[in-house]
This record gives structure tokens, C-alpha cells and sequence, in this order.
């Protein structure tokens, strides 16, 4: 059989971009495209639009844009979760728009009272789980906007009636018209964790024979695939049916991401001549399985015949390789063969994870992080429409809005979102601009609109910058049709650039909410759970399912103290060399995992004492780090011969002791 080709490694400029903005609070998840709830969320949003140019009345602009929040607030998943976060933001959302307009109607000191409650209230909703977060920002986004529209009493109760049609449109529509199913993105985003996957083996194809760590050691590497694993985690947690199977699917996938880190680790040493052209073989055939992988997820009737095929090639060709890499490969193939009988439907081993049982959230029981971020938010907008109506602006409503979607509970993601609010902000103005300029008539406007409505919604969980400015043009594009003036584009950028802008300084100076001050509490537990699950190997044969929780458990940690580690720096903490050794503390603990797993898949003899002694010495690293500053570590616990399991606990020792070394 001819032997595969290596899939070229993701080096360009573009995919390194992206591996990056991940570590930085600015996502570009392309497996969250949505074609087709774009395409119904354009169409609700179109037949609105339609309404209120036929009938001439401006304020039906009110109607469209309810139908278009509508669709933006869909969290997606079980229709139960999704009926109740949209019907809760039409039926608030109503009552915010009548209390905006009415409010401004009497004056900016009732406004400003008014924003109170509407501003402060909704923003309390991510006590109830990210729909509630994002149905109570949309929230507090209509009574934002609602007060840039003054009126009286009678006007305000016609605007919120407008808002209501457009709402309850946009229901009937979703859930009666168009219904679309719950088990595409819980598809497309195990897919996408089988994309990643074969990035990180393309670049260990890429690198092979060099020993250095270049590419899929890379810390960003590792954190997008951990990401991806985690979101695909939540998407199936809110599909009904499939959940067993997908849960399965994913719980492989993560187990080769496991193989793929150990086999990792194995590159980073020299490799002995004939090793290196069985596993450039090896590495091929792996790269062949993922793309196969990655094609079946999507499918809605999967032939798992291939990837059988191809996986007892594997596990043939990974008897060619030394005894690591033959374990690791051999570890590959097998789950690739459970991943193949996962796509024919037959029941996993063991019952897939569910949801932690959590206590059900309560308005008695708010977080103190949520509420201070609700208090500070209501000062924010408060002060953004004050200082708008101070100096006379025509569209301040876009101001009010970009603090609210801008403003963040700590200050390392709001000014990433600052920044991609601003510029796309800037570049959807000038896209509308460029757009209107073609030719100004309603039926080109109308034409624009629709598509544009269309790859807003597609894009809105991809990338904020993307889905900004698609916001910004379609809102140009929309109060050019119906209440046409001039200068709304530039209007809208410098609206934006100016809510922006207070958000960022109130995100700094109140509460500012940064990163996890309590680091070496992270760093702690990163390095136990990394240790425990080093400990849990040692004491078991291979990877049984209390050791793989372990392990997940341990990337998880890992991945979260790099994601502080980061943020910490990107505020402009003064301890950068600490922040430097702790970067290192966390290289070592990556070359640990990778150590630990290739351990564990060589299944040697299970040894219960020196599992207990490092249980112990893991306890002891811990407290260490919280709180001994200055202290030395006790040593590691005494081994015979120097594996490499031994010479990633040697690491990760020297590194602590450098760390905790002031």
C-alpha cells in the first residue's frame, strides 16, 4: 500500500495569528459559523424591514431590530433553554424599550434614573449561566438605545409595541417556521477538535528529526486545542438527543489529543536513525485518520469503514517503530477504532460525563464578581449618556451601546474588546459608506441588507471584530433606509469609539476587576493536579478512567494558568520577571504531561508506594508555591533509575525552586 503524504504544517502567518489571539482574550473559532441560522435570522430581520418601508413609519425600525436580537440571543441547544432565554429578552426587553423612550421624554434626569434599574438588573443575569449573560446584555442594550429615542408616554407605548411584533415574529419564526437542528454545531464542533488535531500533527510532521520545540509544544497550541474541547463539551451538553454519542466521540478525540502530547514529548528527544522514517510513516497515517475523522463527525450518517481500514494500518505501523513510539501509536489506533464504533452507534463502555449538579442559581445567591460588574456597568452608561447629551450628540444611542457590549468583568477582556469593537466599528462605517455610495435607492439598500443580516448572524460567536462590523454596516445600512440623514456612518465609528472609550477607563478605575489576583493559589493548583495525575500513572497500569480524569483534569488547570499568566501581563503587572519564571514553571508541567502519558501507555507494573510518595511531595509543592516565599522544596521522592518521567519531575523541580527563589 502506498504510503501517505504528510499534511503540510500550519505555519502561515494567519494560522499562527489565530493560535495566538486565543491567549489574548480574542477568539477566531470558525467552527461556530452558522449558514443556516443566518440565513433565518436574515429572513425574520428582512420581512420586518420590508414591513416598515411598505407601511412608511420609521419607528417599525424597532420591529426589525427586535427580530434581529432576537435571533442574536438564541444560546443555541435544548429548545426549552432557547424558548426561555428569548422569551424572557422579548418580554424585557418590551418593558426596557417603553421605560427608555418615556424616560427621555421627561427630561435626562429621569433617564438617568431610569437607567438604573434597566441597566443594573439585566446585567445580573450571568447568574444564570452564559444565556442569561448574553439575554441580559441584549437587555440592557435595548434600554440603552431606548433613551436615545425621547417620547412620550403614548409614542413610547407604540415603539414597544413595535418591539414586541418584531419579538414574538422572530419566535414564531424560529420555532415554528424554520426549526433547525439542535445537532449541527455539537457536529461541527467535535469536527473542529479533530481540525485541530491534525494541525498539531502536521507541524510535528513539519519538525521531525529537529529536537527542538518549535511548533505543537507551543503553550498556544495546546490551549486552543484544550479550548476547543471545552467548548465542544458545553455545545453537547445542551443537545437532547445524541448527547451519550457525541459525549463518547469527544471523550476519544481527547484521548488522542492525550497519545498526540505524549507523542510530542517523544520529539523533543534525539531520535535514533531508524526511528525517524517509521515514524514520519506513522505520523502520515495519523494525519490521514484525523482528516477522516474530521469528515465523518460532520456527517450525519457516518461509514466509520475507513477509519477502521486506516487504523489497523496504524497499529501494523506502529509495530515498526521502538517500544515508546509503538505504545503511543498503538494507543492512537485503538481509539481511533473506538471512535469507530462511537459513529456506527453502538454504546460507549461507560456512561458519557454529564453536567456537574450544581445548586440551581437564585437571585438570592449572586456572585460577587457579577455584581460588582452590574454596578460598575450602570455607572458607565449612565455617564456615557450624560456626557453624549452634554455635548448634543444626534445618534448617542450607538455610545450607550458599544459601553455595554464593551465593558467587561475584568479589565484584561475588555480592552481586547475595545479594540474590536473600535475597529470593526470603524471598518463596517466605511464598509456601509462604500455600499451606499454604489447607489442609494431602497430596493439596492434592501438588496445589501439581507445578505449582510445574513453573515452577521453566521459570525456572531466566530470572531467580534467580524461580527461588529457586520453589526455596524447593517445599522448604517437599516437608519439610512428609514430615517436617511447624513454622516451616519462617521456618526456611528465615532459614537463607538467614544462608549468604547469609557468603558475601558471605568473597566480600569472601578473595580477593574483584573485577572485572578491570587496567581500562586492557580499556579498551585496547576502544579498538584499535574502531579496527581503523574502519581495516579505511577500507582496504575495504563489509562483506565480514573487516571484519564485526572489527566483532564490536570490540562485544564494547566491551560487556565497560562490563560491568567497571560492576562496578568497584559495589564501591566510589575512582577514580569516572576511572571517570567512562572512561564517556565508551566513549560515544565507541559513536559511533564507528556512524559506522564507516555508513561502510562507503556503500562509498566503499577508501583503504589512511590504513587503515594508523590501524592505527598505534590501537597507539599503546593503549599509550597501559596505559601512558603522563599523556601526550599522538599525534595522528590528517591527513584532507581533515571526515567523520563524522572527527568520531568527533575524539571518541573528546578523550575519551582527558581520560581519560589525571590
Amino acid at each position: 500500500m502506498p504510503q501517505p503524504s504528510i499534511p503540510a504544517a500550519p505555519g502561515s502567518l494567519i494560522y499562527r495569528l489565530a493560535r495566538r489571539l486565543e491567549g489574548y482574550s480574542i477568539g477566531m473559532v470558525p467552527e461556530f459559523i452558522g449558514v443556516a441560522e443566518g440565513l433565518r435570522a436574515s429572513l425574520a430581520f428582512a420581512a420586518m424591514v420590508l414591513t416598515a418601508v411598505a407601511s412608511g413609519e420609521p419607528k417599525l425600525l424597532w420591529a426589525a431590530f427586535a427580530a434581529f436580537w432576537v435571533c442574536l440571543c438564541d444560546p443555541g441547544g435544548r429548545d426549552r433553554t432557547r424558548f426561555r432565554a428569548m422569551g424572557a429578552f422579548v418580554a424585557a426587553g418590551t418593558l426596557a424599550a417603553f421605560l427608555g423612550a418615556a424616560s427621555a421624554g421627561l427630561g435626562p434626569i429621569y433617564a438617568c434614573l431610569t437607567l438604573i434599574p434597566i441597566i443594573f438588573l439585566p446585567a445580573l443575569g450571568g447568574t444564570f449561566g452564559p444565556a442569561g449573560a448574553q439575554s441580559g446584555t441584549l437587555i440592557c442594550v435595548v434600554g440603552g438605545v431606548a433613551v436615545g429615542f425621547p417620547s412620550s408616554p403614548i409614542a413610547s407605548l407604540h415603539l414597544a409595541g413595535a418591539f414586541l411584533i418584531g419579538g414574538i415574529w422572530a419566535l414564531v419564526f424560529s420555532f415554528w417556521i424554520w426549526r433547525l437542528r439542535s445537532q449541527s454545531p455539537a457536529r461541527r464542533a467535535i469536527a473542529s477538535v479533530f481540525a485541530r488535531l491534525s494541525e498539531m500533527n502536521a507541524a510535528m510532521a513539519a519538525r521531525l528529526g529537529q529536537q527542538e520545540i518549535l511548533g505543537a509544544a507551543e503553550p498556544e497550541y495546546r490551549r486552543a486545542l484544550r479550548a476547543a474541547i471545552e467548548r465542544a463539551r458545553s455545545t453537547i451538553l445542551g443537545v437532547g438527543n445524541g448527547q451519550t454519542q457525541f459525549m463518547a466521540e469527544l471523550g476519544t478525540a481527547d484521548r488522542i489529543f492525550a497519545a498526540m502530547i505524549a507523542l510530542d514529548h517523544m520529539l523533543s528527544e534525539p531520535l535514533a536513525p531508524t526511528e525517524e522514517a517509521p515514524l514520519r510513516e506513522q505520523l502520515a497515517r495519523i494525519g490521514a485518520l484525523l482528516s477522516e475523522a474530521q469528515m465523518q463527525a460532520m456527517t450525519r450518517h457516518p461509514n466509520p469503514d475507513r477509519l477502521v481500514w486506516e487504523a489497523e494500518d496504524l497499529r501494523r505501523a506502529a509495530e515498526r517503530g521502538g517500544a515508546q513510539s509503538q505504545a503511543v501509536v498503538s494507543a492512537v489506533a485503538e481509539a481511533f477504532l473506538r471512535l469507530a464504533e462511537h459513529l456506527r452507534g453502538e454504546p460507549p463502555e461507560t456512561q458519557a460525563p454529564q453536567s456537574d449538579r450544581t445548586p440551581r442559581p437564585s437571585w438570592r445567591n449572586i456572585p460577587d464578581p457579577i455584581l460588582r460588574h452590574a454596578l460598575r456597568l450602570t455607572v458607565a452608561v449612565v455617564a456615557t449618556y450624560l456626557i453624549c447629551v452634554t455635548l448634543e450628540m444626534q445618534y448617542f444611542y450607538w455610545a450607550t451601546m458599544a459601553t455595554i457590549v464593551v465593558l467587561q468583568p475584568a479589565l484584561s477582556t475588555t480592552w481586547p474588546r475595545m479594540l474590536e469593537r473600535v475597529l470593526g466599528s470603524i471598518a463596517g462605517g466605511l464598509l456601509a459608506a462604500g455600499l451606499l455610495a454604489l447607489g442609494p435607492g431602497q430596493l439596492t439598500l434592501l438588496a445589501v441588507i439581507i445578505p449582510t443580516s445574513a453573515l452577521t448572524i453566521a459570525f456572531k460567536r466566530v470572531n467580534y471584530t467580524i461580527f461588529t462590523i457586520g453589526v455596524s454596516a447593517l445599522f448604517v445600512l437599516v437608519t439610512e433606509l428609514l430615517m436617511p440623514d447624513h454622516g451616519i456612518a462617521l456618526s456611528r465609528a465615532l459614537d463607538n469609539i467614544l462608549g468604547s472609550a469609557i468603558a475601558f477607563v471605568v473597566g480600569a478605575t472601578l473595580w477593574p476587576g483584573r485577572a485572578e489576583p491570587y496567581f500562586r493559589d492557580i499556579l498551585a493548583r496547576a502544579v498538584q493536579a499535574n502531579m496527581d495525575y503523574a502519581a495516579a500513572s505511577v500507582g496504575s497500569t495504563g489509562l483506565p478512567e480514573p487516571v484519564d480524569r485526572l489527566r483532564r483534569q490536570a490540562g485544564l488547570e494547566s491551560t487556565h494558568a497560562e490563560t491568567v499568566r497571560q492576562r496578568k501581563m497584559m495589564e501591566g503587572r510589575r512582577s514580569a520577571d516572576q511572571l517570567d519564571k512562572a512561564a517556565r514553571v508551566l513549560g515544565a508541567l507541559r513536559v511533564l504531561a507528556g512524559a506522564v502519558t507516555g508513561h502510562a501507555l507503556l503500562a509498566p507494573e503499577p508501583d503504589p508506594e512511590k504513587a503515594r510518595a508523590l501524592e505527598e511531595t505534590a501537597k507539599s509543592f503546593a503549599q509550597a508555591i501559596r505559601h512558603d516565599v522563599g523556601a526550599a522544596l522538599p525534595p522528590l521522592p528517591p527513584q532507581t533509575t533515571e526515567t523520563d518521567l524522572r527527568k520531568a519531575l527533575e524539571l518541573l523541580h528546578s523550575q519551582l525552586d527558581e520560581y519560589l527563589t525571590r
